[in-house]
């Protein structure tokens, strides 16, 4: 077995690191790696704490063995390895050319005849034959180089939310070559992240606050199994909050949103498309999704309404009246009498993409602290050099706040004011269906989702701002399940039977996420404030906060969603 273990130093020295000629001969006393069994494994965790003696094991597929790389005299972290058995089992094998993929440093393959200066980073290859401990020193390939502690240095990250924006920031981290470390107050996948529909859809990407919404709201607040329910309150953020919602209710405001998210869902699908060809296992759909509705003549009013949708090519098939669009899903009931589909959306099993992102991300060294909470952050001139948790100090060059709905209350103890609240939505989980149905379904004058997953159906919706809870209202529950026995053909009004959940969605009063660095800082971020497009946004948003937090630089398709705005 070949590993290769890409090392920095954790410490503060400038001076230069030891280095190979081009004919292999090295210069100073090379670090020696010692390599051992440990016995079965099924699954790797944690990485190096990047003191000497440190030990990482490393799960390999071919014999399911745990090794322990010891590295007795040098602080180093391991940042990337491979490793494949070629024939037999635990055999001598050979790499493939590997480049780091943010740096653009790499390595070549060491039997080829040729070599790139710009490899700067200091590779050990670790011949190993199990069950026996080796020693190996470097075997380097490349012309004569120096390399400082500063140019191998490679960026740790601390993602603080586990849901779907922080698993996605840290995958796409973790791709640039970062070490991650991710923090999550729960035990596991919880809240808005698994307790939503599952969509995955650009082409109904618009903000909550909308043209009309003032009117209706009011309308609503009346009636706690309403769509949208705000309960009373004095509490001064929330009526800040409140009121610059109601201000976001315009015209302006909704195409300026719906224009910057466009811009963002423009990768959504490459990305999702790239996590699954990387191996990140999860359930996905690509039955599109049919918004329905009971008349022709609400259905045209809806056309009209999301006309700067369709500006930017996001707009659905021709409409579908009567008996055509029951035909097309025959669990829709006979009261439902057009629709309009949009053909290319997608739909996910959030559960699946959660447990997907974490197995993946564990299995490439990725360290998560569940069940830990963070009660602040060190910081330096406006640098976060750590942050500190229940479970200890965590050192970072780098921090990412993505805790949903709690990021208001992170940024207010590193004193900034993000305005988020969260929204509370439910979902009903019925398994098995009472019956069957064949793709997503929007029923838009009804406000409520419904989905069907593997082995289940899942209705979904209600938007409720009443603070940071964990409650679920019965009224609220009822009212999904009545409004599905009026839609679906033999759906039960009673929810009984269904699972039920629910989660906090972060909501920022203009409609627009938070992403990018806070104000008055180098090195902390944020990505929230998704609401109810979460899991659309989810691998866009990942993927640009990834760039700018291993860059420096903010894609330009940020520039919207800047914490600034809010002073």
């Amino acid at each position: 077995m070949l590993l290769v273990a890409l090392l920095h130093s954790d410490g503060a020295r400038g001076d230069e690191r030891e280095t190979c000629d081009g004919d292999g001969d090295f210069h100073g006393e090379p670090p020696v790696v010692s390599v051992r069994t440990t016995g079965n494994l099924t699954q790797s965790r944690g990485a190096p704490s990047g003191k000497p003696g440190s030990r990482v094991g490393i799960a390999t597929s071919a014999a399911r063995r745990r090794l322990e790389l010891v590295f007795p005299g040098e602080p180093c972290t391991i940042i990337a390895w491979n490793a494949r058995a070629s024939s037999g089992s635990m055999a001598h094998t050979s790499l493939d050319s590997w480049r780091h993929p943010h740096t653009e440093l790499g390595w070549r393959h060491r039997h080829s005849s040729n070599s790139d200066s710009r490899f700067s980073n200091l590779l050990l290859s670790l011949d190993a034959q199990c069950p026996e401990t080796r020693r190996t020193r470097c075997r380097p390939a490349w012309p004569a180089f120096r390399i400082s502690a500063r140019e191998t240095s490679v960026k740790r990250v601390v993602v603080v939310g586990g849901g779907v924006i922080g698993l996605s920031a840290a995958y796409a981290l973790q791709k640039r070559g970062a070490v991650v470390t991710v923090i999550e107050s729960h035990g596991g996948s919880h809240g808005a992240s698994v307790v939503n529909a599952g969509w995955i859809c650009p082409s109904l990407s618009e903000p909550v606050p909308a043209p009309g919404l003032i009117m209706t709201s009011l309308k609503w607040m009346r009636h706690p199994d309403s769509p949208l329910y705000i309960k009373r309150s004095l509490d001064f953020d929330f009526l800040r909050w409140l009121l610059g919602f109601w201000r976001a209710c315009n015209y302006r405001q909704y195409t300026y949103a719906i224009e910057a998210m466009s811009a963002l869902n423009k990768t959504t699908f490459p990305l999702i498309d790239e996590m699954a060809a990387a191996g990140v296992r999860f359930e996905m759909h690509r039955d599109g999704i049919l918004v329905v509705f009971n008349s022709a003549l609400k259905m045209e009013h809806e056309l009209k309404a999301i006309e700067p949708l369709a500006r930017y090519g996001l707009k659905p098939t021709r409409p579908i009246h009567g008996r055509e669009v029951r035909e097309l899903e025959p669990a829709l009931a006979d009261t439902i009498n057009a629709g309009f589909w949009y053909e290319g959306e997608r739909s996910v099993r959030p559960d699946t993409l959660m447990s997907g992102l974490t197995e993946w991300l564990s299995e490439r060294m990725v360290e998560f602290k569940m069940n830990t909470r963070v009660t602040g952050f060190d910081v330096v001139n406006g640098q976060v050099n750590a942050v500190q948790t229940t479970a200890g100090r965590i050192p970072a060059d780098a921090v990412l706040i993505a805790a949903g709905a709690r990021t208001g209350a992170l940024a207010r103890s590193a004193g900034v004011r993000l305005p988020i609240q969260g929204g509370k939505g439910c979902c009903l989980d019925y398994a098995p269906p009472p019956v069957p149905v064949s793709r997503p379904l929007d029923f838009a004058e009804s406000r409520f989702a419904c989905t069907p997953m593997n082995g289940m159906v899942r209705l979904a919706g209600t938007m409720e701002l009443s603070g940071i809870n964990d409650i679920v209202r019965p009224e609220r529950v009822a009212a999904i399940a009545r409004g599905a026995s009026r839609v679906l053909r033999d759906w039960p009004a009673d929810p009984s039977r269904a699972k039920v959940d629910s989660g906090l969605r972060p909501m920022t009063p203009d409609g627009l996420p938070v992403i990018g660095m806070l104000k008055g800082y180098g090195n902390l971020a944020v990505a929230s404030g998704h609401a109810m497009l979460g899991l659309t946004l989810a691998a866009s948003t990942g993927d640009s906060v990834a760039e700018l937090i291993t860059t420096g630089r903010a894609p330009e398709v940020l520039g919207p969603f800047n914490a600034a705005r809010f002073g």
